[in-house]
């Protein structure tokens, strides 16, 4: 328990204002004690009685651990409190001010100050060492009364053994909710009590508190019982998800493999003018060796590592280091290396492993995983970089040249373009000489370069060193004499050409050689490292059989031509070897040594040895080798093999998962081995196809047709097996790539197949990557009726259920659903190149997206408010985001902040770059522009008025000001040009692309300038209010503008005509775009998009799928998508061409807002809002029977008859209308109400109808003749609900007025008033025999009535507000669906909570089955369990049967069918075996369910 606290100063404890007091028990109490409380005796002196419990052991053993890493200085406490006030600059210490303590006797004189008080009566106190605030251990004094007193305070202390403070809150919880007490001293209990100083005492105790936090062991290892060390487990499970290799193990393997390092080879390198510059000279951050293979870089670089090791000074240096390594996966990308880097970091400082856990305590071990880690990972080491406990960071990476995935994006982690100067950071990197590394890694005063071919004496010399070396090693091992000796050294010295590579691969040939023959066969070894390389496999050629030859042929092609190293069962698979080897890893490993010593084998995986052999047999002499054709034939040969592979392999549910809800995240132990040899072939057959498809048309019609037969027997087991992987993301690159190579005239069957494919996998990518199974369940139950895939695999379709939904025909222009951001998303951009798309949130996140497999990139985190702009700059390379008081500036390829721009007030509503990305416009809503440096982060200067715009040629500067627009200099910021415009306010501005014109709008009016001569060229008129955006379209031939008025003009701006129209009827209209060739115009409106004919006006689509209204949309540069943000918390990506093809969004077909099942379950009715519309359908089939439109207002709900044979309607138009139920056909209308109608129900024999409206009346009729029965009036507000008793005795209305009065439904006579509490009552429910009535109110309270009587039988206060309410059969229990999302049984006669039905969802219908054995909810049915013999104790829940948890339909339990989120309910309806909900769409889904295949199948895994 975190708060503030009044401090007991004294001799034994110096407690000063800020302090920390932490509640710790002795033989006298548990920490906290009561002074207030116990019995007042003779004299009224109060005896204390009874005690408080003491703090759970897990608590009290992490507080020792805690005061013991405080004495070690190895506390976070500082840090933290830095931090925070850091945020939050009014919790800062100088803001409170002195800290003074008076005697304890002197009252304080004066008001809210201290400013009358004596400074003669302050006690003097030694000035402390060291500023942070000091923490204590003791006794807290807790109690309801006040402490004000310092004499008293002290008398207290001294009576309950000595106390470090006096507080009011921990008493009442000790012995309820035991716990450890943590408070901020903000005054000294006296007279003298203000509150300057709360704010600091409460961050000290907050900031205390997180670092007390870090000590606690989790909470499975509690319960396991493992003693851990606090904060182990925490902080050792995130080192075991992030080690994905030991830097320093791999050293050592490297050491191990490679020949024994030589000190004299590589002490050269100590006394380079370049190394001693790097090394001396603060400014040089970065030193990069480059040199040819097999020159020596990796045992420098080993060499440089142990050498700086040295000289680190304990604590304060810090050296990380990783060995790329391209043959292996994991050394081989750019996320392997910073996961490496971090990770000896973490081991040799440990306090910076905080940094780490800032992310992994939310994202879990997911954030090593994904397209997003790398960005992750860059922004965890910068924070580890900038960490103020290091004074020096030295990272090494050898290999730079074999980061094969992520080496552009590395670079820019090692050598940003803007480099911090007297960085504390020193990288030295090593890699071969390319042109890609060199063009980013250009000699600067950052950064320094020895090459290895430019320093050919001392490299020599080590060569030399290196050979004595291995010539000594042969004497010994061979027994050679020094004549022998000194002829080979004298063949190694002239033939090596300084490469360490070719001296150990020549000595290790040299090793199997007899001494007598060494001399000859050392000279067969031709200088240099190819024709070295050409002998080996001159020697594999000879002296074994043709089939073996050919087998190390089929090895060396396959490893070669692989996009990775194959694990040993992939090998033989791929090179058509299984035949021969089966699974036998021993047989195929003495294949691998029979190809020469070109490859290696670690793990079971096949490597080359080294990067040089690779590349001798890909593009050097060595591909006519092994090759008997062309490489793209070899490929081909590759892609058809691993059709073959997968198609004998694949099945549904390979690794025994059994349940469809299985969930990847959650499984712990999957059996992959049934994947092991064909995972290669799963993730590259379509790279080995692509490559293939450059041959001719009669080799591609070949291939089709095996790829054709692969997708159409095993697309969906293709699918699971990814997503075992975790392959799903770049299973969304392979269809891509498999659409590229394909034409609809060649190939138009495989062609609409993978067309499909591509949109299936896009559209249930997440759901499938969660659930592998769902592929079967949820991706083809919600795959349009005419998808190919779900024709194809129609027969895999779950057999339990009954009747499918009533899907889409055809794939809607809805590409992907970016699912992700926590809060409303307001803002969204697209990348120049249309590859990314930014999304800022009321989360205070940007999210990174890749528009190709809707993956999150990255995750931007730092606003401290919601993001409410973002943008690219016009060269990719800055995302800029704003908020409530800044802007700031991210780097896209890494996720680094790259300059955070304050002196912003208030949110920003806008963001833009100068089109040379140079500068920034920040407008922010107090009416100010701002223009800054982006390269330096500077203010250029503010303008007053609330936009400004770039022209597109860069050179002006356009703003708004007092009803003129000011022209400036973009560059000097010197004013041009003002243009009046004659007009009190300008609301919108826009530059023709051409830069000569600009169109300025105010108030109906657009005026339109010649920029180069100041002179308006035309008004435009039409417009009937503000106008609020212009665009002009490419070509500048188009102008559109938006107007408060709702419409959209399409002006000629060369004549001044209005070409057309948009009349959107939506009040986001300023939030409408233009495609960037001004053809299709995209509006919000409510949920859905609007898609406009920019030509003509004419309306193409209405997008609908956001389930909450849209805030924002934006067309991609290259006009091929549509993004909409939605308080939904979701963006949306449309097809902009198949959006502006009509009729293919399906559109608004009315909100629903209600579903009412009849009682036989035959029949469903849905109330719609936008079209006033009520809808019939046939609940087995999902058809609709009829669309009733007879109200003229807004249907407010409606009920079936007990014999469902007729539907009753109430309507704001002061009507209700009776339906028949089986064919919509209108029986009647009941008018007589004056005013909206708001509440109807039937009596249980349904001989009678009551009505309760909102003229304060309530009307009984007759059903079936529609005649008026009686007016009850007696309220004094309007009605909200009228429900019979269940045997119809009783009528209860509940009124606005804050009653319920119930009424004989026969006599028309009012029984009684009960008077609700003072907020409002929203509705009631009767016990079973009508003698109680529940009521649930605003105010969070549930009462009970008696009804006979008028009594209130009890008040149940809840968490949050109660949707529904239920009795049992037996009326002793009632259950109260709370909007918490939890069920609540009380006991009615005592009070007490008999079960607790946690985490159900929101429900708003509820009653019990007739054996009180289950409820009744719209959400499905839930299993109560008996209420124990031990008393009313709260107990777990069940699911029961079908039941929709969240995005989920399960059964009993188990996860069985994941919605998407087009099919994700807004509201819906559960009866027996049917579910329907409706969508914010309108779109209604009904699906019926068969229990017995669902109890055969899964009751078994329950």
């Amino acid at each position: 328990m975190v708060g503030i606290a009044g401090g007991v100063p004294s001799a034994q404890a110096d407690v000063r204002l800020g302090d920390v007091v932490i509640s710790q028990p002795n033989s006298q109490n548990g920490g906290v004690v009561q002074y207030d409380f116990g019995k007042i005796g003779l004299g009224g002196c109060l005896t204390r009685t009874g005690f408080l419990n003491a703090p759970p052991t897990i608590l009290l053993s992490a507080l020792a651990t805690f005061q013991s890493s405080r004495l070690t200085r190895q506390s976070d406490f500082s840090v933290h409190l830095s931090e925070l006030i850091s945020r939050q600059e009014g919790f800062s210490s100088e803001k409170a001010g002195l800290d003074v303590l008076f005697e304890r006797d002197y009252h304080h004189i004066g008001e809210q100050t201290c400013d009358q008080c004596s400074r003669d009566r302050v006690v003097e106190r030694s000035s402390r060492s060291r500023q942070e605030p000091f923490v204590h251990y003791g006794t807290i004094a807790s109690g309801n009364v006040v402490m004000k007193d310092g004499v008293t305070r002290d008398s207290w202390s001294k009576e309950l053994g000595g106390v470090l403070c006096f507080e009011m809150e921990a008493a009442g919880l000790m012995n309820s909710f035991p716990c450890l007490v943590i408070r901020g001293i903000c005054d000294y209990a006296d007279s003298h009590k203000n509150k300057k100083w709360q704010p600091y005492a409460a961050a000290t105790a907050a900031a205390c508190t997180k670092d007390f936090l870090s000590f606690i062991p989790s909470a499975k290892a509690v319960m396991a019982g493992i003693n851990l060390a606090p904060g182990e487990d925490q902080n050792g499970q995130c080192l075991r998800d992030l080690r994905l290799t030991d830097p320093r193990d791999d050293k050592k393997r490297i050491e191990a493999s490679k020949d024994i390092l030589l000190q004299d080879c590589c002490t050269w390198i100590f006394q380079d003018p370049n190394f001693l510059g790097w090394s001396d000279n603060r400014d040089a951050r970065l030193l990069w060796i480059k040199g040819d293979p097999g020159k020596g870089k990796t045992m420098m670089m080993i060499a440089l590592i142990d050498e700086l090791s040295k000289d680190l000074k304990h604590g304060s240096c810090v050296l990380s280091y990783f060995f790329c390594q391209s043959t292996n996966s994991r050394l081989n990308n750019a996320v392997a290396v910073l996961r490496g880097l971090i990770y000896l970091l973490v081991v040799k400082q440990t306090t910076l492993i905080r940094h780490l856990r800032k992310r992994y305590d939310t994202a879990g071990v997911q954030l090593f995983e994904g397209p997003n880690t790398l960005y992750a990972l860059s922004a965890i080491l910068s924070d580890m970089l900038n960490d103020s406990r290091l004074e020096r960071v030295y990272l090494m990476v050898d290999a730079l040249d074999e980061c094969d995935s992520g080496l552009l994006q590395l670079l820019d982690v090692i050598a940003p373009r803007k480099p911090e100067p007297s960085s504390k950071v020193k990288w030295l990197v090593a890699s071969r000489n390319r042109p890609d590394i060199e063009e980013r890694l250009r000699p600067d005063s950052f950064l320094l370069k020895i090459s290895l071919e430019l320093n050919p004496s001392p490299i020599s010399s080590a060569v030399n060193n290196f050979i004595d070396t291995k010539v000594s090693e042969l004497a010994n091992r061979k027994k050679y004499d020094n004549r022998l000796c000194k002829e080979v050294r004298s063949y190694l010295s002239k033939n090596a050409e300084d490469t360490f590579l070719w001296v150990a691969l020549v000595c290790r040939e040299l090793r199997d050689v007899p001494s007598w023959e060494a001399q000859s066969v050392l000279e067969e070894f031709p200088p240099g490292l190819e024709p070295l390389y050409d002998r080996m496999m001159s020697q594999i050629q000879q002296g074994k059989s043709e089939r073996r030859v050919q087998l190390c042929k089929q090895v060396l092609t396959t490893v070669t031509l692989a996009f990775r190293p194959m694990h040993l069962k992939e090998l033989a698979a791929t090179a058509d070897l299984s035949k021969i080897f089966s699974s036998d890893l021993r047989s195929i490993n003495e294949l691998v040594e029979l190809s020469g010593s070109f490859l290696t084998v670690r793990g079971d995986t096949v490597y080359f040895i080294h990067q040089s052999a690779k590349d001798y047999f890909g593009t050097g002499k060595g591909s006519l080798k092994i090759f008997s054709s062309n490489q793209i034939v070899k490929h081909l040969e590759i892609a058809c093999r691993s059709l073959k592979l997968m198609s004998g392999t694949l099945k549904r549910d390979i690794c025994g998962l059994k349940m469809p809800s299985a969930l990847l995240s959650k499984v712990k132990c999957i059996n992959q081995d049934p994947l092991v040899h064909i995972r290669y072939a799963c993730c590259y057959w379509v790279d080995h196809l692509h490559i293939s498809y450059l041959q001719r048309d009669q080799v591609r019609r070949y291939s089709s047709d095996q790829v054709h037969k692969f997708l159409k027997e095993h697309f969906l087991h293709w699918l699971e097996a990814l997503s075992l992987m975790g392959k799903m993301s770049e299973g969304v690159l392979m269809i891509t790539t498999l659409q590229s190579m394909l034409t609809p005239d060649n190939h138009m069957e495989l062609y609409a197949l993978v067309c499909d494919a591509r949109r299936f996998i896009l559209s249930h990518r997440l759901v499938i990557e969660m659930a592998p199974l769902q592929v079967y369940n949820s991706a083809l139950v919600f795959s349009p009726v005419k998808s190919i895939i779900r024709d194809i695999f129609s027969d895999q379709i779950p057999t339990w259920i009954k009747s499918l939904p009533m899907a889409e025909k055809i794939w809607s222009p809805s590409l992907q659903t970016l699912e992700g951001h926590s809060d409303l998303v307001n803002a969204v951009a697209f990348s120049p190149d249309s590859q990314f798309l930014a999304s800022g949130s009321y989360d205070k996140t940007v999210r990174l997206w890749d528009l190709a497999t809707g993956a999150t990139v990255q995750t931007l985190e730092g606003h401290s408010g919601s993001v409410h702009a973002v943008a690219f700059s016009p060269d990719s390379q800055l995302l800029a985001s704003g908020s409530y008081d800044e802007v700031r500036l991210w780097d896209p390829a890494t996720g680094a902040i790259v300059q955070t721009l304050e002196d912003v007030s208030g949110p920003l509503g806008k963001v833009s770059f100068s089109p040379d990305s140079q500068l920034l416009v920040s407008t922010d809503r107090s009416s100010t522009t701002r223009l800054w440096d982006t390269t330096t982060g500077i203010l250029r200067g503010a303008i007053e008025g609330h936009s400004a715009i770039f022209s597109p040629d860069g050179g002006q500067l356009a703003s708004i000001s007092d009803g003129k627009v000011m022209l400036r200099d973009s560059i000097t910021g010197l004013l041009c040009r003002i243009l009046e415009c004659h007009s009190p306010w300008i609301s919108a501005l826009a530059f023709t692309p051409n830069s000569h014109f600009l169109a300025c709008a105010g108030y109906s009016k657009i005026q339109l300038w010649d920029v180069t001569n100041g002179v308006l060229c035309r008004t435009l008129e039409g417009h009937s209010s503000w106008i609020e955006t212009l665009f002009y379209s490419l070509d500048g031939k188009i102008l559109m503008s938006a107007s408060q008025d709702y419409t959209i003009r399409i002006w000629d701006p060369t004549t001044g005509v209005c070409r057309g129209s948009v009349d959107c009827q939506s009040r986001l209209v300023s939030a409408a775009t233009v495609s960037p060739d001004g053809r299709i115009l995209a509006t919000p409106n409510i949920m859905s998009v609007g898609v406009w004919d920019a030509l003509t006006g004419a309306l193409c689509n209405n997008l609908a799928g956001h389930s909450e209204y849209i805030t924002t949309v934006a067309f991609s540069p290259n006009g091929q998508f549509i993004g909409s943000a939605s308080a939904d918390k979701t963006v949306r990506l449309w097809d902009a061409t198949t959006a502006a093809s009509p009729g293919t969004g399906g559109g608004d077909s009315g909100l629903v807002v209600e579903l009412e099942f009849s009682p036989d379950s035959q029949h469903l009715a849905t109330v719609s809002v936008l079209d006033k519309a009520i809808r019939l359908w046939d609940a087995k089939n999902g058809a609709l029977r009829a669309t009733l439109k007879n109200h003229s207002d807004l249907v407010t709900t409606v009920t079936f008859s007990p014999d469902s044979r007729i539907l009753a309607s109430a309507s704001r138009d002061k009507t209700v209308k009776l339906w028949e139920a089986r064919t919509g056909a209108c029986r009647s209308s009941l008018e007589g109400h004056s005013s909206s109608v708001n509440s109807i129900d039937f009596s249980p024999d349904g001989q009678l109808l009551a009505s309760g409206s909102s003229d304060s009346r309530v009307k009984l009729w007759d059903p079936g003749t529609g005649a008026l029965c009686a007016t009850l009036e007696g309220h004094s507000r309007y009605i909200r609900s009228v429900v019979f008793s269940r045997d119809g005795r009783l009528l209860a209305s509940v009124s606005d007025d804050n009653t319920v009065r119930l009424w004989d439904p026969v006599l028309k006579t009012c029984l009684g008033t009960l008077t609700g509490p003072s907020r409002m009552i929203y509705n009631v429910t009767f016990s079973g025999d009508g003698q109680f009535l529940a009521c649930n109110s605003d105010n969070c309270a549930v009462r009970v009535w008696d009804t006979k009587n008028g009594a209130c039988r009890g008040t149940f206060i809840q968490s949050k507000h109660t949707g529904a309410v239920a009795f049992s059969p037996d009326g002793q229990l009632l259950a109260c669906a709370v909007y918490d999302n939890t069920v609540i049984l009380r006991n009615i006669r005592t009070g007490g909570v008999v079960q607790v039905l946690p985490a159900v969802g929101r429900i708003h219908k509820l009653s019990f089955s007739s054996d009180g054995s289950h409820l009744k909810t719209n959400r499905g049915l839930l299993e109560l369990w008996r209420a124990s013999s031990s008393g009313d104790q709260p107990l777990s829940n069940t699911l029961c049967y079908l039941y929709v948890e969240e995005d989920w339909v399960t059964w009993k339990t188990k996860k069985v069918l994941r919605l998407p989120p087009d099919y994700r309910p807004r509201c819906l309806a559960v009866q027996e075996n049917i579910i329907a909900f409706a969508h914010a769409s309108g779109q209604v889904v009904i699906l019926e369910f068969r229990p017995s295949i669902m109890t055969r199948e899964y009751d078994t895994e329950c």
